[in-house]
């Protein structure tokens, strides 16, 4: 999964969902603990866990059990991030390849912006699309401009969907 982190539109839905994870000093302190009931009462404390055991008793959480519960976490949590950026992808395609050259057209300064600054703020290209709406492109005479930028983020996001759809088995 090397260029998983490189798509800047999956990165965002992945910091996100870290956040809520185990931190390396919640892990000692949960490996610190004598039972599997310890380990699971730890875990249900925490956001991003609590919902995985959600309804079961303690008594129907032996180890085989809490291994498969997190197993299928982590694949639905590989599933969102896919379909979050499958369709990223697809309002591209949809909005930003008229073109019809399979490479994705720039309509202002923040279209190649993956943190939210301008790539581009020179050559007459508006600041913002028409009425503050990224499927609006400005009515100029350079548009659309082919972005390479873009064409290469887009380009790295497929690797990363192709990668993620192999471990989610698509």
């Amino acid at each position: 999964m090397g260029n998983l982190m490189a798509y800047s539109g999956i990165v965002t839905k992945i910091r996100a969902m870290e956040r809520q994870r185990l931190r390396e000093n919640q892990f000692q302190e949960m490996a610190a603990l004598e039972s599997v009931p310890e380990a699971v009462a730890y875990l249900r404390k925490n956001p991003a866990y609590e919902r995985i055991f959600e309804g079961l008793s303690q008594e129907e959480l032996h180890r085989g059990r809490i291994e498969q519960l997190l197993h299928m976490a982590l694949y639905q949590d590989f599933a969102r991030i896919y379909r979050s950026a499958a369709a990223y992808d697809r309002w591209f395609v949809h909005h930003r390849c008229e073109a019809k050259t399979g490479l994705p057209a720039m309509y202002c300064e923040y279209d190649t912006g993956h943190d939210n600054s301008p790539r581009v703020t020179d050559g007459g290209i508006p600041h913002s699309c028409p009425g503050e709406d990224a499927n609006n492109m400005p009515n100029l005479p350079e548009m659309p401009i082919l972005s390479v930028d873009l064409s290469a983020a887009l380009y790295g996001g497929r690797i990363a969907l192709a990668e993620l759809a192999e471990l989610l088995e698509k």
